[in-house]
């Protein structure tokens, strides 16, 4: 189920909701906000699929 939640917020696109929602709250260009909403989902994504295998050796 972690990485499931990991993976779908790595594959996060233009046509995502929350992409949209930030943009406006923000009010930041197109081109910065895909490179940077870009970049930082897919280190949230990475981060969540670490920390997965690393609590899996625990648990």
């Amino acid at each position: 189920m972690l990485v499931i939640g990991a993976g779908a917020i790595g594959a996060s696109h233009v046509t995502d909701s929350g992409f949209w929602f930030v943009k406006e709250s923000l009010g930041i260009p197109m081109g910065s906000m895909y490179a940077t909403y870009t970049a930082g989902t897919t280190i949230a994504a990475v981060l969540g699929l670490i920390g997965t295998l690393l609590l899996s050796m625990f648990l």
